[in-house]
């Protein structure tokens, strides 16, 4: 499937509750890097498989307990996967997660947790200079809030490239 963020349907949780997840989807935004747009929103046992998107403020928004990306590539946003926060950005929980065998290259920050726990495995993380949103450099490969990050276990991935703070805050 194609979709535009800002008119598919099962983008919204209640949707995904019913439909348990979003598979072989490709996201684009009409608006690119505009504030507050987001490719997919997960919570409770909800799964984005084979997924690619790119051009969003953040590209997937995890939170509650069971929610997985597997497969797939994000590109180009300024997140391109927040966990531990809700879609309008107030902080939330998550807990029992998985993101595994994807990629994430030229986003802002590849991957931000406010808090939770779960496992990061076999994916890739790459920066490259003045590729990020609006011709500017990466700033964080994977970024965990140290206050409230827990029990996170990262396997098998790899975090290359430039960034202009870290591939890696912990």
């Amino acid at each position: 499937c194609v979709a535009f963020a800002e008119e598919y349907d099962l983008l919204s949780p209640d949707e995904l509750a019913y439909n348990g997840g979003i598979y072989n989807c490709r996201f684009s935004p009409r608006n690119p890097w505009g504030a507050g747009t987001i490719a997919f929103v997960l919570t409770n046992n909800q799964v984005a498989m084979c997924c690619d998107w790119s051009a969003f403020d953040v590209g997937g928004s995890l939170y509650g307990s069971g929610c997985s990306i597997i497969g797939g590539r994000g590109e180009v946003n300024r997140i391109g996967v927040q966990m531990g926060i809700y879609p309008d950005g107030s902080p939330s929980t998550i807990t029992n997660f998985l993101l595994s065998g994807f990629t994430l290259e030229s986003n802002h920050t590849g991957i931000y947790i406010r808090g939770g726990y779960g496992v990061i495995a076999g994916l890739t993380v790459q920066g490259f200079n003045g590729a990020a949103p609006g011709g500017l450099n990466p700033q964080y490969g994977i970024r965990c809030n140290n206050e409230s990050s827990q029990r996170v276990v990262f396997e098998s991935l790899k975090v290359g490239g430039t960034w202009d703070i870290a591939a890696l805050s912990v």
